[in-house]
């Protein structure tokens, strides 16, 4: 028998009308970038998480390194990563000054 490693067919069933009506509406208003759609993500998403602010970022690289440009880390700064690390910070390491340094954390027993 052959599992899945991710099966979200039983949720985009229940969804997938919204979605496609969301994604039309994008489409036809060819706003791919910023536009109405992001504001109202963005408004509803610092609502969720009550905080004054959210930001939508194209990806997991520009999330992290949206990050350390707020916090103005760059060139002398040392940003500890895990060893084991996703896509998104292994090219954050060639996108940001910093130094990298992947380290392993074990857990004590």
């Amino acid at each position: 028998m052959r599992v899945p490693l991710l099966d979200l067919s039983e949720q985009y069933r229940a969804l997938s009308d919204g979605i496609r009506a969301a994604t039309d509406e994008v489409l036809a208003s060819q706003r791919f970038i910023l536009g109405q759609k992001l504001a109202e993500f963005e408004k509803a998403t610092a609502q969720y998480c009550s905080v004054p602010y959210a930001i939508g970022v194209s990806s997991g690289t520009d999330a992290l390194l949206a990050v350390l440009m707020a916090l103005e880390i760059g060139p002398g700064d040392a940003v500890i990563t895990t060893a084991v690390a996703s896509r998104a910070s292994v090219q954050l390491r060639s996108s940001s000054t910093s130094t990298q340094i992947p380290t392993t954390f074990h857990r004590r027993r």
